[in-house]
């Protein structure tokens, strides 16, 4: 193969390549859509589970086979009262607001397209606020002491050193889930999938 033929390969091959990456950005700025267009376009926010049985069969499988192993009701009540009841005292859609509101308008002003987070906190500085906010959150969440006695009452009374080898499924069920990324390609129940919700603080699909 001569060089001038090369060449005329090669920039065919990078201007392919360029193309689909073109369309597949817009393609997923395409994907995000409000709650409010979702109620118009008559669809619904499903908040996104990716443990459903018509999104992850495996994972499905998986959350019931973990849920055997990981019941201690018995052992360790703490879990299911005290510290369910510490972790209540916090909410991120109310203790953080800027996350669903002047945070989130921005990153949709600007398509969700940034170089990266530093690039995105500059832009878009209430989302710097969020993240602290969500931080601080999350800190006084783990600092729970009841949560704190109950996961050290967990581990005394594990069942299992990994958990794959009680429950399999954990195995499929990462594939499936990597292969999806944060959103699925559908919705359950075989409804039509419009997009994704972008002004929500967790990840909600609109479905009709």
């Amino acid at each position: 193969m001569n060089k001038k033929r090369f060449l005329i390969i090669f920039s065919a091959a990078v201007l392919i390549v360029a193309a689909v990456f073109v369309i597949l950005h817009f393609r997923e700025q395409a994907q995000w859509i409000t709650f409010a267009e979702c109620e118009a376009a008559g669809g619904e926010a499903w908040r996104v589970d990716l443990f459903h049985p018509d999104i992850c069969p495996d994972c499905a499988a998986y959350r019931e086979c973990e849920s055997s192993y990981n019941d201690f009701t018995e052992e360790c009540p703490m879990c299911y009262g005290p510290c369910e009841a510490c972790l209540g005292q916090y909410d991120l859609f109310e203790d953080c607001p800027e996350c669903h509101t002047t945070c989130r308008e921005c990153e949709n002003e600007h398509l969700h397209d940034f170089e990266d987070e530093a690039e995105r906190f500059a832009l878009c500085p209430d989302c710097k606020v969020c993240e602290d906010c969500r931080e601080e959150i999350n800190e006084k969440m783990r600092a729970c002491q009841p949560c704190i006695e109950c996961e050290a009452c967990k581990e005394e009374h594990k069942r299992y050193e990994d958990i794959q080898d009680v429950c399999p499924e954990v195995i499929p069920c990462m594939d499936c889930m990597e292969g999806m990324g944060m959103f699925p390609e559908k919705c359950p129940g075989g409804k039509e999938k419009l997009g994704n919700i972008s002004d929500a603080a967790m990840w909600f699909t609109c479905c009709r």
